[in-house]
């Protein structure tokens, strides 16, 4: 998928789908002129929450993951970008989420990284892209995406603070408190206001709600632009549908059916989904 498109949006932890009679798609939009065809406006109007979703082209509103009784907060994700950026969330203090998670490499990155003390890490950062679409998160669903935005900054391994050092530091920046005491006025975060929970909440929002990708060559062919593919990429594209199967796994609008594959056996130290579930086949 393509560039990058923005929505701001609050989460929890235990996540449903949205009813498909909660979704309006395209309703009162303006057109989109996409090549020479024009499509619905890439907006969502979801029932319940009382606002309106902006969505890059491709993506689809039926596919969105809120979780039970969250609203969307333009303000919580505003305080989760802070966050994610903020290297005074390491113990050498130059390391952020953006460390690993690079907006240059569509906020993951090209290499295995290293921790806070210089040392390798066993594997490379995942994309946080779309992922208000999503239901499995990291490499192996270990985690929600609430509880990861903290593991790697509490990680000894990784950012290496503890939970305590990270509530003090955010707790003595002045402008972090304002705006977590102004969240937990408004009703939007439970107190204590700089709590684990809230930190993990913020970032969490920012990352699901508010990076996401559409807009891409394929999206422009789906929508109706016959020219927006080459005659070669069209028939990699029927291959990927077809023939090639590769759309038994990467289907919908995101290209995931958000589930684990066991496809060949890879020799590693490191056990990957089988930490979770305990299975080898």
């Amino acid at each position: 998928m393509g560039t990058l498109g923005f929505l701001l949006a609050v989460l929890t932890v235990s996540g449903c789908a949205i009813d498909s009679d909660e979704v309006r798609e395209g309703e009162d939009s303006e057109p989109i002129l996409v090549g020479s065809v024009t499509v619905p406006g890439a907006f969502a109007t979801v029932g319940g929450i009382g606002r309106r979703l902006e969505l890059p082209l491709g993506l689809k509103a039926i596919a969105l993951e809120l979780p039970d009784g969250d609203r969307l907060d333009p303000s919580l994700a505003e305080l989760g970008n802070l966050l994610f950026f903020d290297r005074r969330l390491s113990k050498n203090a130059m390391m952020s989420c953006a460390t690993c998670h690079d907006p240059v490499s569509g906020y993951s990155i090209t290499h295995f990284t290293r921790g806070v003390d210089g040392n390798p890490l066993s594997r490379t950062a995942p994309p946080t892209m779309n992922r208000l679409f999503g239901t499995e998160h990291t490499w192996s669903g270990k985690r929600t995406l609430e509880r990861q935005a903290s593991a790697p900054i509490t990680s000894a391994a990784e950012m290496g603070l503890t939970r305590e050092q990270l509530v003090a530091i955010v707790a003595g920046n002045a402008g972090y408190a304002i705006r977590f005491d102004q969240l937990v006025a408004d009703g939007v975060l439970s107190a204590p206001a700089i709590a684990v929970d809230n930190i993990e909440r913020a970032i969490a929002t920012f990352q699901r709600a508010t990076l996401m990708t559409g807009d891409s060559k394929v999206d422009r062919y789906q929508a109706g632009d016959a020219s927006a593919l080459t005659a070669e990429e069209q028939v990699g594209l029927r291959l990927f549908q077809t023939k090639a199967r590769c759309a038994l796994c990467h289907s919908g609008s995101n290209f995931t059916d958000e589930s684990f594959h066991h496809i060949v056996p890879v020799p590693s130290s490191d056990l990957g989904r089988q930490e979770v579930t305990g299975l080898t086949t």
